[in-house]
């Protein structure tokens, strides 16, 4: 799928008829105990960042520390500011460690503070009037790196900008739609994560959770956004009867890096991530991001990289062809959101980054008091994909996080254009699959998508593309496809579809034959001679064309 539309005010709308069975908590059966406050609804940043490379050797600290000295960029201009530049806080990296107390002297000089340090990265933050943060750029011209910028929770959104309504809502079923192993209450054992956004108290679902917090910066947590960590956590690892977490085993590291108003420093999320990586975390979960970049940031990220950590962020909630940052750095897992009729939620923002989708519209999930919220958003959806790779190196202790990320986005459901695209990346998770991907003997062909391919259209004529996914364990011999469109049917065959793999057939659309209410209706349905599909339900899809 691409944001481009086509040149006439024509939509053709794909209406799904459900194929599969979606369960709701009905509302009369919840606590009557709720929180407008807490009705958060939007956020993050998605990319489909290309996987994460497999590390070939154990780093050693120092090698971790020259690595990351070496990938860090080289020395802009502070005239080169972004627009959202905080002007007293100036970032500067040394040349070597003797710098970093030559630099703490001549700031100490000029009554400059310094708010923070990287002692791996070489990089320090200093505070304090412009005209003396000049004069000390003016004095270590090469030391200089850049501007501080704010990091955010983007703001909520109550209804999506195309249908006015956010998307079916998951409840407390999310994980049955995901396909997690419930049975199993230690999802996730023994593996760290760590959480950085704002606080987050060990009640509610995660009385029980394995929780400790890494106060790195005092922050304050009064402000509407003050549960957005809590509810983010109890989606991960909470363990009550309303919400249950994917991974509840997960030890679970808490870094506050947002105030209660969600706004934070990109200079201290990436100091955040230094002792996230140090600490042992296997794998950091940010349901945060701002719009410009940070070489700082961006040079953590790359130390996380280097260390094998993986990191799982929010792709946003603007419904922008641009991912948030660190989303949108290549090393970064972007996740965007959908809703529980598998559509992909128009807030997400989207582009080449997106590496998976999850579900993000109304997830039951805590905030603080005792309350529980409808959680939407791409910070709803970031938890999901945290949880099915901790859940998979749980199982797998011998697994790298590089190499358990790499599965859980091999075994995504592809859905929109076939193959990877802007807005569900890979695809749609799916912890069943990812479950079962050693299990031999499973044949699987599902129709993954009817896709209005906008790129290819013209004039009055619209192509829709029919996908097929292989979600088994096994080569499919053969994989018979049948269309029909209006009445009109075509039959198209594929030889030897691996797993993973899709297959696509074609019919065009004559949109005058949609005027004056007019309707059309496409069906399709799959077939493996041969074998016995495993996995029965997803073989067959309807979906309806008119014009609005």
């Amino acid at each position: 799928m691409r944001s481009s539309r086509p040149p006439k005010l024509l939509f053709l709308l794909l209406l799904l008829i459900a194929t599969a069975l979606l369960w709701r908590l009905h509302p009369a059966m919840l606590p009557q105990a709720s929180n407008q406050a807490g009705q958060e609804q939007a956020e993050a940043t998605p990319t489909s960042a290309p996987a994460t490379p497999a590390m070939t050797s154990v780093e050693t600290s120092e090698a971790l520390t020259a690595a990351a000295a070496t990938s860090l960029p080289t020395t802009q201009s502070v005239d080169d500011r972004p627009p959202t530049a905080r002007l007293d806080s100036l970032v500067l990296r040394t040349r070597d460690d003797s710098g970093l107390e030559k630099m703490r002297q001549a700031a100490a000089q000029l009554g400059l503070r310094e708010a923070g340090a990287i002692t791996p990265l070489r990089l320090l933050l200093l505070q304090g009037d412009r005209d003396r943060l000049a004069a000390l750029a003016t004095t270590f011209p090469s030391e200089v790196l850049e501007y501080d910028v704010p990091v955010f929770l983007p703001e909520p959104k109550r209804s999506s900008t195309a249908s006015g309504t956010l998307g079916q809502p998951f409840g407390a079923e999310f994980l049955d739609w995901l396909g997690v192993n419930q049975d199993n209450p230690e999802r996730g054992d023994g593996v760290t994560v760590a959480l950085l956004d704002t606080a987050v108290a060990a009640t509610g679902s995660l009385s029980s959770a394995n929780l400790r917090t890494l106060d790195l910066f005092t922050l304050a947590q009064e402000g509407d956004y003050a549960g957005h960590g809590q509810a983010v956590a109890s989606l991960l690892a909470g363990q009550s009867e309303l919400v249950q977490g994917v991974a509840p085993g997960v030890n679970l590291l808490v870094i506050p890096v947002l105030d209660g108003h969600g706004i934070g420093s990109a200079f201290q999320v990436a100091e955040a991530i230094i002792a996230a990586v140090d600490a042992g975390a296997e794998l950091i979960s940010m349901s945060l991001g701002a719009y410009d970049s940070s070489m700082a940031l961006r040079s953590a990220v790359e130390y996380a990289h280097n260390a094998g950590t993986v990191i799982v962020a929010a792709a946003g909630n603007d419904g922008y062809d641009q991912l948030l940052y660190p989303a949108a750095y290549p090393s970064v897992i972007a996740v965007s959101a959908v809703s529980a009729d598998a559509a992909w939620a128009d807030f997400s923002n989207h582009g080449p980054g997106v590496d998976i989708a999850a579900p993000g519209v109304g997830l039951y999930a805590d905030w603080p008091g005792g309350y529980w919220v409808e959680f939407t958003g791409t910070s709803a959806a970031v938890p999901s994909v945290t949880g099915v790779i901790a859940n998979l190196l749980a199982a797998n202790p011998e697994m790298s996080a590089v190499d358990a990320a790499d599965l859980v986005l091999a075994c995504a459901d592809d859905a929109g254009a076939p193959g990877s695209d802007d807005f569900y990346g890979a695809g749609i998770l799916n912890a069943a699959r990812v479950d079962q991907a050693n299990t031999p003997g499973i044949y699987d062909a599902a129709i993954a998508a009817h896709f209005l391919n906008l790129e290819k259209g013209f004039d009055d004529f619209h192509p829709i593309d029919v996908t097929v996914q292989n979600r088994g364990t096994e080569t499919l011999p053969t994989v018979i496809l049948t269309l029909t469109l209006d009445g009109q049917t075509t039959t198209h065959q594929f030889a030897d579809v691996a797993p993973g793999a899709v297959v696509t057939a074609t019919v065009t659309v004559d949109a005058r034959q949609l005027a004056d209410g007019k309707t059309m209706t496409l069906t399709s349905s799959v077939e493996t001679p041969g074998v016995t599909d495993t996995v029965p339900g997803n073989e067959t899809r309807t979906s309806v064309l008119y014009m609005k």
